[in-house]
């Protein structure tokens, strides 16, 4: 690691956002020996608003032990054409779903990342992003920072892409979950299975993930279209016959479903959510948080830190990786 003076450091890359987007870039670049700094604005662990869901292509992205902190494995999953009276139930021998609670995950991951050697700094909420000719001046509430690259795994209201002059995000809907905890007889009726209901919303689902002691449901749109989801999510409890509970908290958050038109800028990278990734068909956006970061972390080892190399690298990867299925799925 080089040093401005002999007080300021320069790391090899600044990852902004402690998500699965951030941690999994932020331990690949570590683990390949390069000195890396991961921003978190927020206090960890901290609350996120997810499904957490893990299908199995995130499951094989992870590192070696990190599945412990799975809650539930659905083998079966029941889906639910409601206005087609048309319903399947598919079952595997292995996990179809395997669920997790964000905060816990997220916490878990960042852990693996921080004893591969990235240095944490929480909370400390990034204000701006200065891209100089070597390096990127990273401006935090709690002072400034100095990176060769940025890697902006801040969600979808991104400050990074804003700071950096990013496009804005073509196309963001809503969706919105419950963490209920039900009385027994209510909970084990659920807890076999994940669920999906569609058309419970219009151009949208509703899901329910049964954890380790209790049910996150949810609903969402994959198109944007009049009406309130929280009133929706209310209907669709009803439809699930679940008319009590001991305790509920609910939130929403938006889910891009549409790429930004470029995901370089000079010195700094987009990755998950701040890239507007998450899969066109479902919404799930936890698989592709994860390989976005480790293609960004592949590109910069293999680019040497050289800005025309990385650029290509990240983009072509990127493009065979994600953007071509994507193409497929906002079809569908």
């Amino acid at each position: 690691m080089e040093r401005i003076n002999s007080r300021t450091p320069i790391f090899d890359t600044a990852v902004i956002g402690g998500g699965p987007a951030g941690a999994s870039a932020a331990l690949e670049l570590a683990s390949n020996g390069f000195a890396v700094a991961l921003f978190e604005k927020a206090p960890i662990p901290r609350y996120k608003a997810c499904g957490g869901g893990l299908v199995p292509r995130a499951l094989k992205l992870l590192p070696q032990g990190l599945g412990k902190i799975i809650e539930h494995r659905c083998t079966r999953v029941l889906a639910n054409v409601v206005d087609g009276n048309f319903s399947f139930l598919v079952k595997r021998p292995y996990s179809i779903i395997s669920m997790v609670m964000r905060h816990k995950f997220d916490h878990a991951y960042l852990l693996y990342a921080k004893n591969a050697g990235v240095k944490l700094f929480y909370p400390h909420r990034v204000i701006d992003v200065l891209p100089g000719q070597n390096t990127v001046t990273i401006r935090t509430d709690k002072g400034s920072f100095y990176a060769r690259y940025v890697i902006g795994a801040d969600g979808v209201n991104s400050t990074v892409a804003k700071k950096a002059g990013f496009p804005s995000l073509k196309y963001v809907v809503p969706a919105l979950e419950c963490e209920i905890r039900v009385e027994e007889k209510v909970f084990y009726s659920f807890n076999s299975k994940a669920r999906f209901d569609f058309n419970i919303v219009p151009y949208g689902y509703g899901w329910v993930f049964p954890k380790k002691e209790h049910l996150s449901i949810g609903t969402g749109r994959m198109r944007k279209a009049k009406g309130n989801l929280e009133r929706f999510l209310g209907k669709y409890l009803k439809f699930l016959g679940i008319d009590k509970w001991e305790e509920i908290q609910k939130k929403a958050w938006p889910v891009p479903l549409c790429p930004r038109d470029t995901f370089v800028r000079r010195r700094i990278l987009l990755v998950g959510d701040a890239a507007g990734i998450a899969d066109p068909v479902t919404g799930e956006g936890i698989s592709r948080a994860i390989l976005s970061g480790k293609l960004a972390a592949f590109s910069i080892r293999k680019g040497h830190l050289q800005e025309k190399r990385v650029k290509r690298i990240y983009e072509t990867t990127l493009k065979e990786h994600v953007l071509d299925d994507y193409v497929w799925g906002r079809r569908v």
